[in-house]
């Protein structure tokens, strides 16, 4: 935990810093952001329908928001990525059940060393908004929560970054110093043991090695490619690589509708899944896959 905590005061010390510094020059040129967000709504409605078929509703709202202050030698950006869908299959009583949960704040500092290159502290911290639940014979077993799990890294370590143009650009962190907590706050799924974490504990911590991939760039005239690999490795087991690789792909119909394809792929040895014996297995990928179309506003 020595690790961690040292990180924590490093990040803490300096986006003070730089907060502090920005106070002191009202120059705003040297901060830019940019964002997306967008909803969507689906309903079916039926009455005496001889074709059959069942009522339907469903939504999808997401976020995404990125702030920088870039002013050499110091280069910080935070971002928030973040998703809520949900859909209800039957007339009103029979309730919404989610589709998508998504919660994604990732901050990073660097200071220049070179040309293109930084040295870095990053921080990432990943989660869910509400409940999670998986069905089995109509009836709702719970499986997580905010904050169960969730998933927070800090390291330090070098960047490369590469700017394309405003709002984009291309950039790899590697953090050789680097810790992972799992947190599961939840006191059943804490003691079920869920996702790695020793039964009755609420957290789990590992030092290791990080990796981020990140890239936010226009393929041709209205269609944006957003994505973010990132891969850990703990220091117990070099040959274990934990995998999240999240991709949105946004496509510009006018100035206010807007389609977008994101997928989430997941690789984490710590999530137990159960086979057709009901025999716990762990080296799963998991895979998402949402598309929306609807109303976004880009800023």
């Amino acid at each position: 935990m020595t690790t961690l905590k040292s990180v924590f005061v490093l990040l803490t010390v300096v986006c003070s810093s730089t907060y502090l510094n920005a106070q002191e020059n009202p120059d705003t040129s040297y901060w830019s952001h940019s964002g997306k967000a967008g909803i969507t709504f689906s309903q079916v409605g039926l009455s005496n329908w001889s074709g059959g078929g069942v009522p339907s509703a469903s939504f999808n709202g997401l976020v995404f928001y990125s702030v920088k202050y870039e002013k050499n030698p110091h280069l910080w950006q935070t971002i928030l990525d973040a998703g809520y869908g949900a859909q209800r299959l039957g007339e009103s009583d029979k309730g919404f059940k989610k589709t998508d949960d998504n919660l994604v704040l990732t901050s990073r500092y660097g200071y220049k060393i070179g040309n293109k290159w930084y040295l870095s502290a990053l921080g990432n911290l990943r989660t869910q908004f509400y409940d999670g639940y998986v069905y089995e014979n109509d009836t709702a077993i719970l499986v997580s929560k905010f904050m169960a799990p969730g998933y927070s890294k800090l390291g330090i370590g070098i960047t490369y970054n590469h700017k394309f143009a405003d709002n984009e650009s291309f950039s790899f962190t590697f953090s050789p110093v680097n810790g992972k907590t799992t947190f599961v706050t939840d006191d059943t799924l804490s003691a079920r043991g869920m996702y790695g974490v020793e039964p009755g504990k609420k957290l789990r911590f590992r030092g290791g090695m990080d990796l981020m991939v990140a890239l936010n760039k226009d393929l041709v005239k209205n269609i944006r490619l957003t994505t973010t690999l990132s891969m850990f490795i703990p220091y117990e087991d070099l040959s274990v690589v934990d995998v999240n690789w999240d991709m949105s792909l946004w496509f510009k119909i006018n100035e206010f509708f807007s389609a977008n394809i994101n997928t989430k792929l997941v690789y984490d040895q710590d999530v137990t899944f159960l086979d057709d014996a009901s025999q716990p297995y762990n080296s799963a990928v998991q895979f998402k896959e949402v598309l929306s179309i609807g109303l976004v506003y880009s800023f």
